[in-house]
């Protein structure tokens, strides 16, 4: 009947060595002599243990085949720690930080806070649109001028390859203005839309 084999038994065939070959004291399988270490007759030290005791080796004075000291710390673990400062950004209401290189852009910053009435008459939509009756008289009007100055700037290109500086100012008023009536609207913003065509 076979025994488990016991390193401690010189007696006992080390089964992880060749046969013809004695295992060495301290290989793999063989066993360990107490060297003052405070390791047990016959135990295996863990891995990098100092013959005389202790882990790592002294320093100065390294042991063949021995391991390296070991660190003082590790870093840190992704996602632990303060989290990175966020990249530097335009202030509040300002443009965005990567823009479209359309010509053609529209800015509407993110309010913090939004009007509770004038949601009330958002949800009633008839309401709100009887709000913006005003404004939207004066955009037909102006509507049906700037059709007018566009068709005549198109004969303009034509001719000169460049669109008239007064005319391409009018018409870009007129898509600006009722911009920002379908933005209040939609309650993109609290604040009325101005009459004007201007910035």
């Amino acid at each position: 009947m076979n025994q488990p084999y016991d390193p401690a038994n010189p007696q006992q065939h080390n089964p992880y060595t060749p046969p013809g070959q004695q295992a060495q004291p301290g290989s793999f399988g063989g066993p360990v002599p107490d060297q003052g270490g405070g390791l047990p007759q016959g135990g295996f030290p863990p891995p990098g243990a100092n013959p005389a005791g202790g882990y790592p080796p002294p320093p100065g004075n390294p042991q063949p085949g021995s391991y390296p000291p070991a660190p003082t710390g590790y870093p840190p673990a992704p996602g632990y720690g303060a989290a990175p400062p966020p990249p530097p950004g335009p202030p509040y209401g300002g443009p965005p930080a990567e823009s479209s290189d359309y010509p053609v852009q529209v800015t509407i910053p993110y309010p913090p806070r939004s009007s509770r009435l004038l949601a009330v008459l958002g949800i009633i939509y008839i309401l709100k649109f009887v709000l913006l009756i005003p404004s939207f008289i004066c955009l037909y009007v102006i509507g049906i001028a700037a059709f007018i100055v566009w068709w005549i700037a198109q004969w303009a290109i034509l001719f000169t390859g460049r669109y008239p500086q007064g005319m391409h100012q009018f018409v870009s008023g007129y898509v600006r203005w009722s911009t920002r009536a379908i933005a209040w609207l939609f309650g993109l913003t609290d604040r009325y839309p101005p009459f004007r065509l201007s910035p």
